[in-house]
């Protein structure tokens, strides 16, 4: 039976790129929306003085992580070798990984455990369920 993958950021929003940020994440996104069906949830959440966003994923398994990341990779130009264009809005600090994210994502987040950015897995899933829709 197929895992979940909950891939948990939270990254600080560098001075005065709020707005832009919030451009940049509107269009991603959108891009995810629409490239990647299988993902159960995506969200986002800043504080309130627009400085951390945390960012949350749910997916049903390892390969919805990893088709994830070759969205980041082929439509949001997002590397492992170059966060570029992510870096002119944020500044990692610590990522949650709740079962197996996966070969793919492992690699995409190697620089940032490099870096000494807070790196957090746990793999082993003792249980639960996810709800298609609340009622």
């Amino acid at each position: 039976m197929a895992q979940p993958v909950i891939y948990v950021a939270t990254l600080g929003i560098r001075e005065g790129k709020f707005r832009e940020y919030q451009r940049f994440y509107a269009e991603n996104l959108k891009l995810i929306q629409e490239n990647e069906p299988r993902i159960n949830a995506f969200h986002a959440f800043a504080n309130e003085g627009g400085t951390e966003v945390t960012i949350i994923q749910v997916h049903p398994d390892t390969a919805s992580m990893d088709d994830h990341m070759q969205v980041l990779a082929e439509k949001m130009g997002v590397l492992a070798d170059d966060l570029t264009n992510v870096y002119q809005f944020l500044e990692p600090v610590r990522i949650e990984v709740y079962g197996n994210p996966g070969d793919r994502a492992m690699e995409m987040d190697k620089p940032l455990v490099d870096a000494g950015v807070q790196y957090s897995v746990k793999p082993r899933h003792l249980g639960g369920f996810t709800r298609s829709s609340a009622n």
